[in-house]
């Protein structure tokens, strides 16, 4: 859990969840939740559950970040596949039978279509896979529900940020090790200093 002092009378947490749902929250309502969650962070000690709902709030940060990452990874991996509703493969590790059912046509269009979405849009995600004109003929997709679906676009996400993951990791070893060849080149070429006459 991070150190409450952090955040606390500073409305970070509550500008957050705003932002998370802006679409939900009219500009009026916002206004007061600014003023109510400034006065919480700032006395919420007094309350008798203060610590509980603090706790509470904090566990809902920590799920709107997790979503937040899903849907960055799914973007990045999206956008570096050329042609990515036809070309997109995923790194199952060894575990694609968790849901042995769905194909990877099927993983696939999850993908794409939750990217294009945005992640937690599963009501609007059951819509299009119930209308996708590539899967007219496939009831067993056709009849998932959205509980389903969401399930097995975390499923992927996970294996998707783990792929990501190890590629950013990659590229920042690349990258501090080309910048450290480059100090060891710069040196290499300077013109050695002349030692003082005595």
């Amino acid at each position: 859990m991070r150190r409450h002092g952090a955040h606390l009378g500073d409305g970070r947490s509550h500008t957050r969840s705003s932002h998370a749902t802006p679409h939900l929250t009219p500009r009026s309502s916002r206004s007061s939740l600014y003023r109510y969650a400034s006065v919480f962070f700032a006395r919420y000690q007094e309350l008798k559950d203060g610590q509980k709902l603090l706790a509470k709030i904090e566990r809902g940060e920590a799920l709107i970040q997790k979503r937040h990452e899903q849907q960055r990874v799914l973007a990045k991996k999206v956008s570096q596949t050329k042609s990515p509703w036809v070309n997109l493969r995923i790194d199952y590790g060894g575990h694609r039978d968790t849901h042995k059912h769905f194909t990877e046509d099927e993983d696939r269009f999850l993908v794409c279509k939750t990217n294009e979405l945005g992640f937690g849009r599963w009501e609007e995600l059951r819509g299009e896979v119930r209308t996708a004109w590539q899967f007219r003929l496939d009831w067993w997709f056709k009849t998932r529900t959205t509980q389903e679906l969401s399930k097995r676009v975390a499923f992927l996400a996970e294996k998707i940020e783990a792929e990501v993951q190890q590629q950013e990791e990659a590229e920042r070893a690349a990258e501090k090790g080309m910048k450290k060849g480059t100090g060891k080149a710069a040196a290499a070429a300077e013109p050695p200093k002349k030692k003082a006459r005595k």
